[in-house]
């Protein structure tokens, strides 16, 4: 099974030593990128928004791929949203919605972000 199918499964710690592997042995930075991406959404899962965090900012330092940089800030703008930090919160479903080649469902989970702030 592949790393994100074992997510998926909610094979958490299978799916974070597939993760960790594809982290070492990444060659390009999109590959490190797609692999702190996958290790944040193992923290989301596990409830641990702080480890979450890091890792969504370490992957949006590494050029990810237009699809994972768009969903990284979603999910960074929801943490911030959930501990009140509204302005940062807005900004990152801002700059997620300019995210060139971001999919439909990014953008919308973008939209319903700026919508709770605005409420």
């Amino acid at each position: 099974k592949s790393a994100e199918q074992l997510l998926k499964d909610k094979e958490l710690e299978k799916a974070e030593k597939l993760f960790q592997l594809a982290l070492q042995q990444a060659v390009r930075k999109s590959e490190q990128a797609a692999g702190y991406y996958g290790l944040a959404r193992i923290a989301l899962a596990q409830d641990n928004p702080d480890d979450a965090e890091t890792l969504l900012e370490q992957t949006l330092e590494l050029e990810p791929e237009a699809s994972i940089r768009a969903w990284a800030l979603v999910y960074l703008g929801k943490l911030r949203l959930e501990v009140g930090e509204r302005e940062k919160a807005a900004i990152c479903f801002q700059d997620a919605l300019k995210v060139e080649g971001a999919t439909e469902m990014a953008r919308a989970e973008a939209q319903k972000g700026l919508q709770q702030i605005s409420k």
